[in-house]
């Protein structure tokens, strides 16, 4: 059968002088994946991926792992590749196996996280002709995808090469996800010496930065916002030292995912709508909330500048919007708009102070009183994520808000653990997030480093929060809700998981606390709790 699966590649490790697989092919790519700087390979193995595991397995320069889930397994080298900052390889069958990376290429795009997809095919003559697990390949992911190449495994070297060499600059110069699809003849499994070696030059583009047109377009704006998105860690840990340095003398209007948002020279992304700026600075990935964006579309702004290497968010329709290839604020911005620049005095943020009853909104307070500073945090989508708008702390932040849907969130938390491993990592997530991901549980070595807390209401309470549910049928609201009723204990135990189910703040308290060696999930049980008026209560704050 095509998709024979294995949970383990083997404790055997050849090493370069042993045989490999007798399709060339494959080991030129696997040379080209380290040229890209790839450590890391996901299999999900199939037969038709066969010389690829073969050409892997007889090599000693990367770390291989296992997951029988494509989905999950493309999600886990999206939390790897947030973790490391490199590029992660994954690798499948043909057929459907492809399909099921399809959500983690979207959310790389929109993220920009260098994801390397390698599919198997059968040879081109052989598609749409009644092969079992076939389908057209080629061009798969077009068009959430930096640059895809589909090849045959007769290809000529220098071919290769060349195309290799040009998927290496969408990897390495924009951190765009890529496609590699490889058409292998039968038979798949035979084997051979190493014989020849896959090397090529990446000429690496060269950002000229002029900031003539934006400086221009926002001189002639009597009052510009600077708004901080979703930041990676090197961005955050270098503006916070900025921002607490008293080096900028405007107001850092942030999104709770940049990790600023626990500064006291910040304010909230929310507090815009009390301003009208003619232009705004944005630097950084999505804003999770929509009103902010509403509000400044409302102004017809006159210049949207935004400063980020990879990504760019025309988000507010503005006149004029300016891409700059910069990771940081400008010097010269300051020097030259000083006047214009919104400066407001500090507010005082003081969610911590509300009083809270049992609730979604207090195991979320609760549980991050209890993570240590700078611990790695991972926030599913979609009311887990929000939360931390009300309560925020300094930590390392995860969070897939690319595109936002919460079909990976565990396992994104779960390739992190296992790429950072010396390090303590949380998740906290929905009840419909996690049951939705519960493949990732399906390791053979789960980390022993990673706590999550599932906020259980039985529910999908973020509609809740959405403006004319309540206005709805009990029909049609019961269909948005789509409760659940799954038995968590026993869902973990199946995968050998250690389980806590708390009630209580007590409770949870005292589970924060455990010591176990493994996994740990802590199951929040707040079914019977009023969630929405806790948020309502919070908003009001």
């Amino acid at each position: 059968m095509e998709r024979n699966r294995t949970q383990n590649l083997g404790s055997k490790r050849l090493d370069n002088s042993q045989m490999t697989s007798s399709k060339p092919i494959a080991d030129w790519i696997l040379d080209g994946l380290k040229i890209m700087g790839v450590d890391s390979i996901i299999f999900s193995p199939g037969s038709r991926n066969a010389p690829f595991i073969i050409a892997a397995s007889a090599r000693i320069d990367f770390k291989l792992r296992v997951v029988l889930d494509e989905r999950s397994a493309a999600f886990q080298a999206l939390g790897e590749i947030e973790a490391l900052g490199k590029p992660v390889a994954v690798c499948c069958t043909s057929g459907s196996a492809i399909a099921n990376y399809h959500p983690a290429v979207l959310e790389a795009f929109y993220s920009k996280l260098p994801l390397i997809v390698i599919s198997a095919d059968r040879p081109a003559s052989r598609i749409d002709k009644g092969e079992g697990q076939s389908c057209r390949q080629m061009d798969f992911f077009n068009p959430h995808i930096g640059a895809s190449i589909s090849v045959q495994e007769d290809i000529l070297k220098l071919a290769l090469e060349e195309s290799l060499s040009f998927l290496s600059q969408q990897v390495l110069d924009k951190r765009a996800p890529v496609h590699i699809n490889v058409g292998f003849q039968e038979p798949l499994y035979d084997l051979m010496p190493k014989k020849t070696t896959m090397n090529f030059t990446v000429e690496r583009a060269l950002h000229e930065i002029d900031l003539t047109g934006a400086l221009y377009g926002l001189s002639q704006c009597d009052s510009i916002a600077v708004i901080f998105g979703q930041l990676s860690h090197e961005q955050s840990l270098k503006m916070r030292e900025d921002i607490s340095s008293g080096k900028y003398t405007f107001t850092c209007f942030v999104d709770p995912l940049s990790g600023l948002l626990d500064l006291p020279d910040t304010r909230p992304i929310s507090d815009l709508l009390s301003f009208t700026p003619q232009g705004i600075i944005s630097i950084g990935g999505q804003w999770i909330d929509k009103a902010p964006k509403f509000h400044l579309r409302a102004l017809h702004l006159k210049v949207h500048v935004h400063l980020d290497f990879y990504q760019s968010w025309d988000v507010t329709d503005a006149s004029d919007f300016i891409h700059i290839a910069l990771n940081q604020f400008p010097e010269e911005f300051e020097l030259r708009l000083k006047e214009q620049l919104i400066k407001t005095s500090p507010v005082k943020k003081g969610y911590n102070r509300v009083e809270l009853q049992w609730s979604d909104a207090l195991v979320f307070k609760t549980a991050l009183h209890h993570i240590s500073d700078w611990s790695h945090l991972h926030l599913a989508n979609s009311t887990a994520v929000r939360y931390f708008s009300f309560f925020n702390r300094p930590v390392n932040l995860y969070a897939n808000r690319g595109i936002s849907g919460i079909d990976g969130s565990l396992s994104t938390a779960i390739g992190a653990s296992l790429a950072r491993q010396k390090e303590r990592h949380f998740c906290i997530i929905g009840d419909q997030s996690f049951i939705y991901d519960s493949n990732a549980l399906n390791l053979s070595s789960l980390p022993s480093n990673l706590t999550i807390i599932i906020l259980n209401n039985s529910i999908g309470a973020i509609f809740d929060w959405l403006p004319g549910n309540r206005a709805l049928s009990s029909e049609t609201q019961r269909l948005f809700a789509n409760e659940q009723k799954v038995n968590f204990e026993s869902l973990c135990s199946s995968f050998g998981v250690s389980y806590i189910c708390v009630t209580d703040q007590q409770e949870l308290t005292n589970a924060m606390a455990e010591q176990v060696s493994g996994t740990l999930v802590i199951e929040a049980r707040t079914m019977d709790a009023d969630n929405t008026a806790a948020y309502e209560l919070l908003k009001r704050t």
